[in-house]
């Protein structure tokens, strides 16, 4: 199996700037795509075929490519010891659908990586039962990005949090409840808070009584069933 595509940022001291453009980030996530419906490779052509069959101007996507980010590849590490976050993006997302987010992490002081989804990976679900076993897939994958990132110079590994967009929620619901250095989960439209998803975790996955890690749940615009329950693990 091909190594996921990982990104670290972290917060760096301040140099002669040579911005990451955000193509850097989508050739990253390109290196361990999945072959395309046609067999072949994934190439950043056919990343730029694909916005533009969704209806994107050719001068606006290459504007979006091209867009100069904040970090800096290879920076000097700024002093001190920074809390760890490790971000699992939703079922099919890779690494460059969550730059933005690292980056802004990252400036605020934290110690941050992601790395692209089993669905991005190849990674398929035939229906509902494999929602656990690839959530379970996912939660696997984060925790050794976890213990690889708490080893790194700066990384305060005895204050980490995990953050899961969309499906990555529920991988990051399972993390939390096995690692008890992750002091913080936060949901962004994560399917473990919709009562549409809510049967996606067997009662005896999760020591509910046991479970104390502080949950954000975001919900997004479009929520159409926010669960009635205040609880956001069913």
């Amino acid at each position: 199996m091909i190594e996921p595509a990982t990104a670290v940022w972290y917060p760096a001291q301040r140099g002669v700037p040579s911005p990451t453009r955000y193509r850097d980030y989508v050739q990253l996530a390109l290196r361990d795509a999945a072959p395309g419906p046609d067999g072949k490779a994934r190439t950043i052509d056919g990343y730029v075929a694909f916005l533009e069959s969704k209806g994107l101007p050719a001068a606006g996507i290459e504007a979006w490519l091209a867009a100069p980010m904040t970090a800096v590849r290879d920076a000097a590490p700024a002093p001190g010891r920074f809390p760890v976050v490790v971000i699992a993006p939703g079922f099919g997302g890779a690494v460059h659908d969550e730059a933005v987010l690292g980056e802004f992490l990252a400036s605020h002081g934290y110690l941050v990586a992601v790395e692209s989804s089993p669905g991005w990976r190849g990674r398929r679900m035939a229906s509902d039962a494999d929602v656990l076993p690839v959530a379970r897939e996912q939660a696997l994958q984060l925790a050794a990005l976890l213990d690889r990132l708490r080893t790194r110079a700066g990384a305060d590994g005895s204050r980490s949090a995990v953050v899961g967009y969309s499906f990555g929620a529920r991988a990051a619901l399972l993390l939390a409840a096995q690692r008890p250095e992750v002091r913080a989960l936060v949901s962004l439209a994560g399917g473990i808070g919709s009562s549409e998803g809510k049967g996606w975790l067997p009662a005896d996955a999760l020591d509910r009584a046991r479970f104390v890690t502080p949950i954000l749940h975001v919900y997004d615009d479009a929520e159409r069933s926010p669960p009635t329950s205040r609880s956001s693990t069913r």
